[in-house]
């Protein structure tokens, strides 16, 4: 059977809960939509941090591994301890991936904005964006996910994803001295 969502991780969550209260093990998960976050807002942030550290969910989500929902929804539903196994390997693989970007990320104010990218296999931007929001929540910050050419601004009080064509003009405008920086921060990450 083949079931479907909105490719955020609010719509995994509904879709886990329409499967187990319909016993419904799935065995394709299609993405409805491409979201470029997988948070909507700010909102969500609280919500979702209830499940960031349920490794056998949340994590593998980031993975962005083809299918890894139907992998999840099978785990929650049968509790099969070799699904646990699995998802657990993809955590720890996600979690470190994540750890090393956090500590090797540095970010270069450029009038009053904190600017930083980032290239990575999992879908991480969020997790990264929920870390320095603890950490830079007086500031105004950019990340940018040159993989998945996603950018997440904060200003002090809110969030904003840029759209994929509005990506283009931000890496258009980016000033030489933070095309060098990029250069730099890839030379000390390789």
């Amino acid at each position: 059977m083949m079931v479907s969502y909105d490719g955020t991780f609010n719509g995994l969550l509904k879709l886990i809960q329409f499967c187990y209260k319909n016993n419904i093990i799935p065995d394709f998960v299609l993405k409805k939509e491409r979201k470029i976050s997988i948070l909507i807002d700010l909102s969500e942030i609280e919500f979702t941090k209830k499940f960031i550290h349920d490794s056998y969910i949340f994590l593998p989500f980031l993975s962005e591994i083809k299918n890894i929902e139907s992998l999840i929804i099978k785990y929650v539903i049968t509790k099969n301890t070799f699904l646990e196994k699995t998802l657990r390997k993809i955590s720890k693989d996600v979690l470190t991936e994540f750890e090393k970007i956090k500590r090797k990320l540095y970010f270069l104010e450029h009038n009053g904005v904190f600017i930083s990218s980032f290239s990575s296999n999992s879908n991480i931007i969020d997790l990264l964006f929920l870390y320095f929001l603890e950490r830079l929540k007086n500031e105004k910050f950019i990340i940018y996910d040159e993989k998945r050419n996603i950018v997440i601004s904060y200003n002090n009080r809110t969030r904003k994803v840029l759209k994929e064509n509005r990506v283009n003009l931000f890496v258009k405008s980016y000033d030489p001295a933070l095309h060098l920086w990029n250069i730099y921060q890839k030379s000390i990450t390789a």
